[in-house]
């Protein structure tokens, strides 16, 4: 049985970089935040919110952790029912505020 995996473009809006992660939906908000965090070669060191509604600072669909926690972002990917297309926000290091579009570009 092949695992459920979820492909994603990274947008860096800042430096208008793009990336692509392949992550399970069993893994968290949190295991994504880890793997942008590698692909960008920085350490864990600051705190960092998922906002799922696509506008920055919505605390009603924010999925925030930092680096001695992973609070609301260990919720699983297959539980916020993404689909294709579909696009959230990513923001790490509030003073620096390092921003990102992410979308989904397939499940499977």
């Amino acid at each position: 049985m092949t695992e459920n995996l979820i492909e994603l473009e990274v947008k860096n809006l800042r430096k208008k970089k793009m990336i692509n992660i392949k992550i399970s939906k069993k893994d968290s908000l949190y295991d994504l935040h880890a793997k942008i965090l590698s692909a960008n070669k920085w350490q864990p060191e600051h705190s960092f919110s998922f906002f799922m509604s696509d506008k920055f600072w919505d605390d009603e669909k924010e999925y925030a952790g930092d680096s001695f926690s992973e609070g609301k972002s260990k919720i699983k990917l297959e539980k916020l029912n993404l689909k294709n297309g579909d696009t959230f926000l990513y923001l790490y290091d509030y003073g620096d505020e390092n921003r990102f579009k992410i979308s989904v570009s397939s499940i499977s």
